[in-house]
């Protein structure tokens, strides 16, 4: 909590400078005190993507990403980026309660994030059925509908370092 606080102080004082870099970062720590977390982590994640920001402002961002939104899946996996793929899957997680999901990247993202707070919450069984589902799932290559081959390769490699996380549980 005392570094949540610490976290948006410095953003607060960092952020004096216009930019889009900023605007972002400052959207997103308004929607934090509105306790939105897709529009936080929306936001911040933008305000990364613009480049503008310096080296300390990047690093509070990615650190405040991790410790509140990805506290648990560090324990599991040695590096954890910020990354479009990411953001697919975070959005599949957003969205798959309002939509019928048809097999692709949504379904193996959900199963995915699923397995991983089943595997925080010591239900590893749980956590396992699901990775099998999203293997089943990679097999069939119907993650890639909507995909570029960099994204279907990325999405992959991230999707396979969870694999294998939740199988060490």
């Amino acid at each position: 909590m005392i570094q949540k606080v610490i976290f948006a102080l410095f953003l607060t004082l960092s952020f004096t400078f216009a930019g889009e870099g900023m605007e972002y970062a400052k959207k997103g720590i308004e929607c934090k005190d509105r306790g939105d977390r897709g529009c936080t982590i929306t936001n911040l994640e933008r305000a990364l993507d613009t480049g503008e920001l310096n080296q300390k402002q990047v690093r509070a961002i990615k650190m405040f990403l991790r410790t509140t939104y990805h506290e648990s899946v560090e324990k599991n996996l040695e590096q954890w980026s910020i990354n479009k793929i990411e953001r697919y899957a975070k959005r599949g997680i957003e969205l798959s309660d309002t939509l019928s999901l048809s097999g692709d990247w949504y379904d193996v993202s959900f199963y995915l994030w699923r397995a991983i707070a089943y595997g925080d919450d010591g239900d590893k069984r749980q956590a396992k059925i699901l990775v099998q589902k999203v293997e089943k799932l990679m097999s069939m290559g119907r993650y890639k509908e909507g995909m570029g081959s960099v994204e279907q390769d990325a999405f992959k490699q991230w999707a396979n370092k969870i694999i294998r996380a939740v199988r060490r549980l």
